[in-house]
């Protein structure tokens, strides 16, 4: 008999789903913070399949993973429907078994950042608060007023190139973007107008009008951007940091003012960067709490888990 564990208040989205894939005859269990971690552990010692979640990780200040992968003998898959893997360590995996990441949230994070960057260019908030106010300071029929940006002719540039920075390239180019990339790993793409590795990060910065951070969390990428790599920027560029917070070492520093401006996403694992000053930086700053969150990734999470249990479930 199969056994699933699916954990935290999230789990209960894919109870339903889960139990029609795995049918009558297999065990599906639900773990909720409430019932404490020895419950979470004793109930993973039989089971072949963790659905992972926030709540879990963060459980018992970051310790129950461990906790229960060392005691899960008979563990195969554990399923992750959320981005970032720098909270599981490969030493604490039973031998055998897999980890697959579901990446649902490709498409409407890479449509945030899209967001991020027309609200840069083009102040629409601002300009919709003129006109309700019956106010028009902007550039009109007579080519007077205020003046706002395009994207068009702008350089993005992309640190890190896993899915969600593709699917970032490929709606930038359609909005007939320069598009460049630094990565660990580069390859050939010919998508892009220039690929290279992390060692010319100092160039995409100083080229870059939006510079996208989207890699994995860890010691590797703590820090990566600091007071050196922000003087390399331009004076108006603009940073989205889709990443972990660490990745940006901000502290009360005269070189914080050289960002104009800072959009930061806030995510289960994160919040904001550490040691972060809100007020060191002169500029406006979109907070977006959960912006992979959106009624059509309701649905999908539910397919991609019970369709990747129900392959593990089916003979080869």
């Amino acid at each position: 008999m199969l056994r699933v564990v699916l954990t935290g208040e999230y789990g209960k989205v894919f109870l339903d789903p889960v139990k029609h894939a795995v049918g009558q005859e297999n065990a599906v269990d639900l773990w909720l913070p409430s019932e404490g971690a020895e419950r979470m552990v004793e109930i993973a010692r039989e089971a072949e399949v963790i659905v992972a979640s926030a709540e879990w990780v963060l459980h018992e200040k970051r310790t129950l993973v461990k906790r229960t992968l060392q005691n899960a003998e008979k563990l195969k898959l554990i399923l992750v429907p959320f981005s970032g893997m720098d909270w599981l360590d490969r030493a604490w995996l039973p031998a055998g078994s897999v980890v697959c990441n579901t990446n649902v949230g490709i498409d409407p994070i890479a449509e945030y950042v899209m967001l991020a960057m027309l609200q840069s260019a083009i102040p629409l908030r601002e300009m919709d608060s003129e006109l309700r106010a019956a106010r028009w300071g902007w550039g009109g029929a007579s080519v007077l007023g205020r003046k706002h940006h395009e994207l068009q002719g702008r350089t993005i540039g992309l640190v890190g190139y896993g899915r969600i920075g593709h699917r970032v390239a490929e709606l930038s180019k359609a909005f007939r973007m320069r598009v460049i990339a630094v990565s660990r790993n580069p390859w050939i793409d010919h998508s892009l107008d220039w690929y290279k590795g992390t060692d010319s990060l100092d160039d995409l910065l100083a080229q870059s009008d939006y510079v996208l951070l989207s890699v994995p969390g860890g010691p590797e990428t703590q820090g990566l951007i600091g007071a050196a790599q922000l003087a390399c920027m331009k004076a108006d560029a603009v940073l989205i940091n889709i990443a972990r917070g660490s990745v940006v070492a901000l502290l009360h520093n005269p070189w914080c003012r050289a960002a104009s401006r800072m959009t930061f996403t806030h995510n289960s694992h994160g919040g904001a960067p550490v040691n972060f000053a809100w007020t060191c930086v002169d500029s406006r700053l979109f907070r977006a709490r959960r912006c992979a969150r959106t009624s059509t990734r309701r649905v999908n999470p539910r397919g991609s888990i019970a369709s990747g249990i129900g392959r593990h479930t089916t003979p080869d």
